[in-house]
């Protein structure tokens, strides 16, 4: 069983999920290329019939409050635009449309992540990323949907006031914190009430504390047997760059480090371009 037992029900899907699978692969943003956009109902419907379990969906406001689907900091890339899509009003955000993968326009404007949450009704798991400056919103929008308190994974880094934020917010959605060492992670399992089902593990080295074999029973039966680690940003960010990597011989698994979407399920890890 994954988390605490009190939350069970709560954890039921994404439980029964990795009792299945044993090994579930969560895809950043979805799966895109060409004018599938990242961050949109399409790249998430790819990154399931692509084999993906579990799908990223970045989380930004408007400056009157409207949320998107969108990964603050890719606005040249993705837009054209040098200002931060959290300084825009939300009729701005809805006149954008994203480039394509050759830098052309797709047609396709920013999701709002309303629409996402209501599109993805029927069990499929999604946690949700950039959204921790804003989670009392964030909590209100999911609140909206019932389906959301089963499928809905919220990530943050260790912030004490953002895990004070969950930890008493009466709706107990599933938590994933993102964390460098082992005092975060003590950290985390600190808070009594927050629903915690996995880790995003970042390090810069193989060496750190967080891959030690020894470590205090009821801490490492709490981290190895009830909680599920998103690994695919330890391939993204424990090596400085692509060449440390390919001496490394680090597999990205379920897509290319490079983010390209074109290497094949676990049969390599590196495409063309890498």
């Amino acid at each position: 069983m994954i988390g605490k037992e009190c939350y069970a029900e709560i954890n039921s899907t994404l439980d029964a999920l990795l009792a299945e699978k044993k090994v579930l692969v969560a895809v950043h943003r979805g799966a895109w290329g060409g004018n599938i956009v990242e961050n949109t109902i399409p790249s998430c419907r790819l990154c399931r019939e692509m084999g993906g379990d579990i799908f990223e969906c970045d989380v930004a406001s408007s400056t009157d409050g409207v949320l998107y689907a969108f990964h603050d900091g890719t606005e040249r890339r993705n837009l054209n635009r040098s200002d931060n899509i959290k300084t825009m009003s939300s009729q701005e955000v809805d006149s954008l449309v994203y480039n394509n993968c050759i830098y052309e326009p797709s047609g396709v404007h920013v999701e709002r992540f309303e629409d996402i949450v209501r599109y993805f009704c029927h069990g499929e798991i999604f946690n949700i990323d950039r959204a921790w400056d804003i989670l009392p919103q964030l909590t209100a929008a999911l609140d909206k949907y019932p389906h959301a308190l089963r499928q809905a994974i919220i990530k943050t880094h260790v912030v004490p006031e953002q895990l004070q934020f969950l930890n008493d917010y009466p709706t107990k959605y599933m938590y994933m914190p993102i964390v460098y060492n082992m005092d975060e992670v003590r950290q985390v399992l600190s808070y009594p009430t927050l629903n915690v089902v996995g880790m995003e593990i970042i390090t810069d080295s193989k060496d750190s504390d967080i891959f030690q074999d020894e470590m205090p029973f009821d801490t490492a039966s709490r981290i190895y047997k009830d909680i599920i680690f998103d690994t695919s940003p330890v391939a993204g960010k424990m090596y400085k760059n692509s060449e440390n990597r390919r001496k490394q011989g680090v597999s990205c698994g379920f897509r290319c480090i490079c983010r390209c979407s074109i290497c094949p399920v676990r049969a390599q890890p590196w495409c063309a371009r890498c």
